[in-house]
Formats: structure tokens, C-alpha cells, sequence
């Protein structure tokens, strides 16, 4: 986390993020550095459709873990807060009933530079904890948060 608050403090980059599946915890990461206000605008936790859908304006007749939501959060965060980049992220940890194939499935997505670019992370089934697999989630998003704006070309 202290390489990517370096990078957005240096480029004055700012970024807001719309959870669902981490609960908070990536702003929590995000704002455990000293001057993280530099770069940190704020965030939404849309853990339930309804926020997804009234405030971020994630369609209904999508599929709430998808990646067509994680680009419609991020598209309904440009609205909110004003920021270079976006961070949405929404998923499955554990087992869902109703859709066993995505159990253990997250999708995120970060927007910079006009494009969006998707993961897909696949939580191995045997995480000790819910916070465990949120920590391999948030973990996976900063190094990609990291590498996606170190290699861009504007910083080359």
C-alpha cells in the first residue's frame, strides 16, 4: 500500500471506490497512510442491490455479481465523486446457493484513462475467514491498482 500512496501522492492522482463483497476494507487500506486525504476522495459501500441500484444506478436486470455490475458501479461512482480513478468490486464469498457456479467469485473493476479494465479473482475454498478472503481481494486490487497506473504511459 505505501508503493501505490506513493505513486498517487507523486502524479496527484485521486481515486473513490463502490464496495460490495470488501465491506470498506479497501478504503480502509486505502486511508491507513498518513496524508492519505492527498489522494483518497471517498467512497460508497453498496452491499445490497438496492444501493447498487438507487444510488450507484446499477441496472435491475443485471446480474448483481457480474462484470457488467462492476462497470456500471464504476460509471455510477464518476457521478458521485469526482476522481482520476475508479475502484468497484463485487462478488461471492462462499458458498451461493442460488448460484453455485459463482461461489467464490469476485469481480472488480478499476477505471483510468477511459478504460475500464475487469478482474475475476476465484477464492480457493478452503480461506480460513470471510476477512481472509477479503484481505486476498483487497490485496489483489492494490497491486493491480499499482500496476495499472505505474505502467501507464503518461509516467513513463
Amino acid at each position: 500500500m505505501d508503493c501505490l500512496a506513493a505513486v498517487l501522492k507523486k502524479n496527484n492522482l485521486t481515486i473513490s471506490v463502490a464496495e460490495s463483497c470488501t465491506g470498506g476494507l479497501l478504503a480502509s487500506h486505502l486511508t491507513d497512510i498518513i496524508g492519505s486525504s492527498q489522494y483518497f476522495m471517498g467512497g460508497v459501500i453498496a452491499y445490497n442491490r438496492i444501493v447498487k441500484t438507487k444510488l450507484l444506478n446499477v441496472p435491475e436486470n443485471i446480474e448483481v455479481v457480474s462484470p457488467k455490475t462492476v462497470v456500471a458501479m464504476n460509471a455510477g461512482l464518476k457521478d458521485l465523486i469526482t476522481s482520476d480513478i475508479q475502484v468497484s468490486v463485487t462478488g461471492y464469498i462462499g458458498t451461493n446457493y442460488d448460484k453455485p457456479d459463482l461461489s467464490n467469485t469476485i469481480y472488480y473493476g478499476i477505471f483510468y484513462n477511459y478504460i475500464d479494465t475487469i478482474f475475476t479473482i476465484t477464492l480457493p475454498e478452503n480461506c480460513p475467514t470471510r476477512l481472509d478472503a477479503k484481505l486476498t481481494i483487497v490485496s489483489n486490487i492494490i497491486n493491480n491498482i499499482y500496476r495499472i497506473i505505474t505502467h501507464d504511459s503518461y509516467f513513463i
